[in-house]
């Protein structure tokens, strides 16, 4: 499992970092043992294993017990290396299958015999424990040295944080992505870790449990300071079943252009001053079907929720009332920095709002005996690709020349910086800023 190269990449930067040479075993028994489960309460609990069984078997408390637990694995794992006739499996080595194969958890069986030495093993155990865990139950690998020192870091104040509050124990994964969030948040001080740390929320039942952040908010938080890298992650979650989705591409240039762009247009109006995107923002698509949707995690993937209400489609060709409370305003500003983000052009934002006073003025000159106006204007915003939109905007022209100026500008943009696929989008911008300016919202 990649957990194994996750383990042995940290211990790499581990040793380089305090001038050691430990091996994966000398790291398990020397440092990582002792932190995560020399203790009652463990950090993590990888299933099916020996020091899992004292959890089902309510021993941990037992010193003697833990110790023994921690024999069995090492002596499973020299029996598997003095023989590997036979795969390593799930009771030794976490994150591989389970050694009866009709159970559930026998994923990643291959009649391929690929040899798995003693580094691979124990680094699948300090690997895994670098899982970012998010809502919705998938944990994320990322190899990279800044996440190593954030979550090595955060495993000693987790630590002591288990010690005070025993009943968020053997969550680590969970811990990490929450943890993650803060040491990249803007508020971590290395004097005061748990300083505007809270990590706790009420879950089921009113009862405080360890508060999971979703994977649009830990993706933008770590867009900051991996803002110039495209980096591979590895999706799974481990339990009764465990789930590999496999591996996906993460842009986070992308993903930090939609803050930037939120900050440089939006950061100075007051009902959104001093917010980070990533406390305000909801996707369309949940982790999975974000995972099996698209061919990578860049701002297609951050489609913001609802949004669709507002795009032209056969089923949609008027579009719905602007409302004027806070909650709406952020989320049609958040509509417009996704549009943006996609057209990856701020010229389009300040041309929109141009023609969006133009088509007012088309509109306002309208009488009531003839109500053609509003007719062409309805076919311009309802368009869903070029060729609509360049009819509509022929039809505008025939009814007042006085537009050809505005609409040949919309032509050469939709013709040279838009693709079509993107034409639906910058409708909707155009919607926006039509509709919010004939209802007095400012947007």
């Amino acid at each position: 499992m990649y957990a194994s190269l996750i383990g042995k990449k940290f211990l790499e930067y581990y040793n380089s970092k305090n001038k050691t040479t430990l091996t994966t075993k000398e790291y398990f028994d020397k440092v990582f043992f002792p932190l995560f489960y020399d203790r009652e309460k463990y950090l993590f609990s990888p299933a099916n294993t020996p020091l899992f069984q004292l959890v089902t078997q309510k021993k941990t408390a037992i010193v003697a017990e833990r110790i023994k637990s921690k024999e069995q694995i090492h002596k499973k794992i020299s029996e598997y290396l003095a023989n590997k006739d036979s795969p390593p499996e799930m009771s030794f080595a976490i994150g591989f299958q389970s050694a009866d194969d009709t159970q559930t958890t026998s994923g990643q069986v291959t009649s391929l015999k690929i040899p798995m030495t003693e580094d691979d093993i124990y680094g699948s155990w300090i690997g895994i424990a670098f899982g970012i865990g998010m809502k919705g139950g998938i944990n994320l690998l990322i190899d990279h040295p800044l996440i190593y020192e954030a979550l090595e870091t955060g495993w000693s104040v987790y630590s002591e944080y288990v010690n005070e509050n025993p009943e968020i124990g053997n969550k680590v994964p969970s811990w990490n992505g929450i943890w993650l969030s803060h040491y990249f948040g803007g508020n971590y001080d290395k004097n005061d870790p748990m300083a505007s740390f809270s990590p706790m929320g009420i879950g089921k039942n009113d009862k405080t449990e360890l508060e999971l952040k979703s994977w649009v908010h830990i993706l933008f938080v770590l867009s900051k300071i991996l803002s110039g890298q495209n980096i591979v992650a590895y999706a799974y979650s481990l339990g009764q079943q465990n789930v590999t989705l496999g591996f996906t591409t993460i842009a986070f240039p992308e993903i930090l252009r939609l803050s930037d762009y939120f900050s440089t247009l939006f950061g100075s109006i007051p009902v959104v001053a001093n917010k980070k995107l990533e406390m305000l923002y909801e996707t369309q698509y949940n982790f999975n079907i974000a995972f099996s949707k698209f061919s990578r995690f860049g701002v297609r993937a951050f489609e913001p929720k609802d949004l669709r209400k507002f795009i032209p489609s056969p089923n949609q060709n008027k579009f719905p009332g602007l409302k004027s409370d806070e909650n709406s305003i952020i989320n049609y500003f958040i509509y417009e920095t996704w549009i943006i983000a996609m057209l990856n052009n701020t010229d389009l934002l300040l041309l929109a709002d141009k023609t969006a006073n133009e088509l007012i003025a088309f509109v306002d000159n309208e009488t009531k005996a003839r109500t053609n106006r509003s007719n062409a204007l309805n076919n311009l915003l309802s368009a869903r690709n070029r060729k609509d939109f360049v009819r509509a905007m022929d039809e505008l022209i025939q009814i007042d020349p006085a537009l050809t100026a505005c609409c040949e500008e919309l032509l050469s943009q939709i013709m040279l910086n838009i693709s079509q696929d993107n034409i639906p989008f910058f409708v909707t911008l155009l919607s926006f800023k039509y509709h919010s300016k004939k209802t007095n919202i400012n947007l």
